[in-house]
């Protein structure tokens, strides 16, 4: 993937909540889509999904990271009360590799076999250890994320 120049990075976090509980099929094509825009616009980060809460991190050049939150992110019918966490340039990609984790549910969709499909449960458990270079605010929103879901079994999936 061509990424932009060091100097027009940009991070965004926000989290949100599902307008309704999503089934492992629906959260399985909606990492399929958001693998192929994501890659078509450039941009990389993180997409975690657990009991109708969201948590996403996107980065890329800025003004395309500030047009996806703004033109389809907050007008996503799928979830609401949108809240960003963080916003900002930033030297580096802290997520080559676009990724989605969530929750599996006792259905008969197995998304652990969709390509590139990892279970890293432990890196979300104590992100300080997996991701050292991410900022501590960004590592602190990981660390609540998976202590207030109450996360036991967290499939997360790499491109």
């Amino acid at each position: 993937m061509d990424f932009p120049p060091e100097r027009d990075l940009f991070q965004l976090t926000f989290v949100s909540s599902a307008t309704r509980l999503l089934s492992n099929q629906e959260l399985a094509n909606l990492l399929v889509t958001c693998r192929r825009n994501n890659e078509r616009r450039g941009i990389t980060g993180l997409l975690l999904y657990h009991e109708g809460n969201f948590l996403e991190v996107i980065e890329g050049a800025r003004e395309t990271i500030e047009w996806l939150y703004r033109e389809r992110l907050l007008k996503d019918s799928r979830h609401r009360n949108v809240i960003c966490l963080l916003r900002g340039p930033t030297t580096r990609r802290s997520f080559p590799d676009w990724s989605m984790g969530y929750r599996k549910t006792a259905e008969t969709t197995h998304p652990e076999t969709l390509p590139g499909f990892n279970d890293l449960l432990e890196e979300c458990r104590a992100p300080d250890v997996a991701f050292p270079d991410l900022s501590v605010q960004l590592r602190t929103f990981l660390r609540s994320f998976y202590r207030s879901s109450g996360l036991t079994n967290t499939l997360w999936s790499s491109v």
